[in-house]
């Protein structure tokens, strides 16, 4: 059963962050990500990219998952919060058209949201998503 996740918006892109405009959602070549605090859930969003923490990425990773590869990101805290270390989100997870793939286990729908499969959502779900709306795509 698919699932539609909306992850929490824990801050913004960063002036470091290169984006091409000529496609739609941008594609992102460069990724710096602001936090607006220190902690956060290990899937988090700011349009249009995702970023999970390194131990979701090596989970996904070793998961034989498909739809998706990983780049690197700068993230930085805002100053005016607390004066902690940014915590260890460090992957921008990028979704991959696969030709020819009959069902990627995550992909974006019509309305830009982030979809993952049964398999892909048991993978997540071992992992802190406080602030993530889940929704169930199956009727």
């Amino acid at each position: 059963m698919p699932y539609m996740l909306e992850p929490q918006v824990a801050g913004e892109l960063g002036g470091a962050t290169f984006l091409d405009r000529s496609e739609h959602p941008p594609l992102v070549t460069d990724l710096h990500y602001v936090l607006d605090f220190a902690r956060t859930d290990d899937l988090i969003e700011s349009f249009p990219v995702f970023l999970v923490t390194e131990r979701l990425a090596d989970r996904l990773a070793h998961g034989g998952l498909s739809g998706f590869s990983f780049g690197p990101a700068t993230v930085s805290l805002r100053p005016d919060p607390p004066e902690q270390a940014p915590g260890p989100l460090a992957r921008y997870l990028r979704l991959l058209p696969e030709p020819g793939a009959a069902e990627p286990d995550v992909w974006i729908n019509e309305e830009l949201m982030l979809c993952v499969s049964d398999r892909m959502m048991a993978v997540v779900s071992e992992f802190q998503l406080r602030l993530c709306d889940v929704t169930s795509l199956d009727g």
